[in-house]
C-alpha cells in the first residue's frame, strides 16, 4: 500500500483501491512476525476485556441488549451471557476500552484492536470461522486504520475528534474471508458511508461514492 502515498489517486479511487487490497489479505500471504503481533494484539483486547468487565458498564449494556433479546449468536468476555452478534460486540466493545488500557498506534493515531475486534470475533463466532481467518481480517483492518488515520492526521486529532470512534466504523468494512467477505463495491459503499455516521463527509462526497458503488455493481446499489 506504499505505492498509495507516493502516487495520490482520486478520492473514489483511492477508496475502491483500498477495499480491493483489503479484501485480497489472506493469512498465507502475512509474514511470521506479523501473524506474531497480531495475535499478541488479540492476547492484549482480551486481557484488557477481562479486566473491563467487572466495569458497570459492562451490567449496564448487558441488562439493556438481553432485555432486547435475539439469538444467542456470540459470547460476553467475563460473562456467561451469549447475545446476538451485533449485541455482542457492542459490549465486548465497551469492556474492551472501559479502561482506556487498550492498544495504541500512533500512526492512527487511536486504538485500533478495540474497533476491530469486537465486531470481528463476534462474527467469526457466528460464523465459525478459524483463527487464521480472524488474524487475516484483523490485520486487514489494522492496516486500514493506520492508512487512514495517517491521512487525517494532525488535523482530525487537533480539532478534537478521536480517531478510535471516526476512523473506527471504518474498519468493520474489512473481512477477507472468502464465504462472507464483502464484495469490492461493498467494501467501497461501507468505507463511503461509516465516516458520514460520524460527519466525516460531505453530502457531494457521500453522493460520489454511492454513484461509484451504483456503476461498479452494473446499475444496481448493492
Amino acid at each position: 500500500m506504499d505505492t498509495l502515498l507516493a502516487n495520490p489517486i482520486g478520492t473514489v479511487s483511492l477508496t475502491r483501491t483500498l477495499a480491493q487490497q483489503t479484501s485480497a489479505v489472506t493469512y498465507d500471504a502475512l509474514p511470521e512476525p506479523v501473524r506474531a503481533l497480531a495475535r499478541q494484539c488479540v492476547l492484549d483486547y482480551y486481557g484488557v476485556a477481562l479486566a473491563g468487565a467487572d466495569d458497570p458498564l459492562a451490567k449496564i449494556l448487558l441488562d439493556e441488549l438481553a432485555e432486547a433479546g435475539g439469538a444467542a449468536q456470540a459470547g460476553i468476555i467475563g460473562d456467561t451471557a451469549r447475545l446476538p452478534a451485533l449485541s455482542a460486540a457492542l459490549v465486548n466493545g465497551a469492556i474492551g476500552h472501559a479502561l482506556d488500557y487498550d492498544d495504541v498506534n500512533l500512526a492512527m493515531p487511536g486504538h485500533p484492536s478495540v474497533a476491530i475486534l469486537p465486531g470481528l470475533i463476534a462474527l467469526a463466532e457466528q460464523r465459525r470461522s478459524s483463527g487464521q481467518e480472524v488474524i487475516a481480517a484483523f490485520v486487514a483492518g489494522y492496516e486500514i486504520a493506520c492508512r487512514i488515520g495517517m491521512a487525517l492526521r494532525p488535523g482530525h486529532y487537533d480539532r478534537g475528534f478521536h480517531a478510535t470512534g471516526t476512523v473506527g466504523p471504518n474498519l468493520d468494512t474489512v473481512t477477507p474471508k472468502p464465504d462472507y467477505r464483502l464484495a469490492t463495491a461493498r467494501v467501497t459503499l461501507g468505507k463511503g458511508v461509516m465516516p458520514s455516521f460520524k460527519g466525516q463527509l460531505t453530502d457531494q462526497q457521500i453522493a460520489d461514492v454511492a454513484a461509484f458503488v451504483v456503476k461498479a455493481t452494473g446499475g444496481t446499489p448493492p
